[in-house]
Parts: C-alpha cells; sequence; structure tokens
C-alpha cells in the first residue's frame, strides 16, 4: 500500500513490523530453553569408585610432573606411552585402603 502525503497509514500497516517480534522472541526461548539441558541425573559414585578416580587422578597428575618436569637424560629414554597404559592399569587394580 502506498502512502499519499496527508494520508495516515491503516495502524495494522503501521503495527505489521513489530507483530513478529512477540512471536519470534518466544521462539527463540523455547529453543534456548530445549536446546538447554542438564542432562541426565547420574548416581553418586560409590565409595570404591570414588577411590578408584582419586587414584588416578593422583597418578594422571604425577605422570604429567614426572614426564614433563624431570631433569634426568633416564626420563627422555622412556615410552611414555606405555608407561601411562601400564600404570593406569596398576593404580586401577590397588586395593582401597580399610
Amino acid at each position: 500500500m502506498e502512502i499519499t502525503q496527508g494520508q495516515a497509514p491503516d495502524a495494522a500497516d503501521a503495527a505489521a513490523p513489530h507483530r513478529w517480534r512477540p512471536r519470534a522472541l518466544a521462539l527463540v526461548l523455547a529453543l534456548a530453553s530445549a536446546c538447554h539441558s542438564a542432562g541426565p541425573v547420574l548416581p553418586a559414585p560409590r565409595p570404591l569408585a570414588a577411590q578408584r578416580i582419586a587414584n588416578l587422578r593422583a597418578f594422571a597428575r604425577l605422570y604429567g610432573v614426572v614426564r614433563w618436569f624431570h631433569p634426568s637424560d633416564a626420563a627422555a629414554a622412556v615410552d611414555w606411552d606405555r608407561f601411562a597404559i601400564d600404570g593406569v592399569r596398576r593404580v586401577l587394580d590397588v586395593p582401597g585402603a580399610s
């Protein structure tokens, strides 16, 4: 619709650019809430599992410190991938302290 000089636009035409805003806002909020899920609720780890995780974490920290910061030539000659795999297996098999 063309507006000529002296003619007022219709109320519907004036509101047309603003009609989509509430719908777009509702769509954005719906998509945001659908995409933002807390994920599955996992049960608390059992005491044995918590101990194994703590052991694995301690080994990983020690592994990183020794591999990257030990000043000897012997550390440079170690096959670190094999050492890590063997170390993880041994750490996970350690019996819990009773």
